[in-house]
């Protein structure tokens, strides 16, 4: 496709991994707030089960993510 890293596309990692924190520690790196992801989801599941014909009251739902290590200017 004729494109560069880091001029036309940047690479980002998730979670860092110790591999990647290893093998590539120049990596841009982020973390997912998996304790709050996994609440989400215990939420909408009994709010599901509890009345199964309600819709969502949402259909996006962002969470903060944290940035485990920067090495590329966004």
């Amino acid at each position: 496709m004729g494109l560069q890293v880091p001029q036309d596309v940047k690479v980002v990692g998730f979670d860092g991994t110790n591999f990647l924190q290893t093998y590539h520690p120049e990596l841009t790196t982020i973390a997912q707030p998996i304790p709050e992801i996994a609440k989400l989801l215990v939420t909408l599941l009994q709010e599901r089960i509890n009345d199964p014909h309600q819709p969502l009251k949402q259909k996006r739902y962002e969470l903060p993510v944290k940035v485990i290590r920067s090495t590329t200017s966004m």
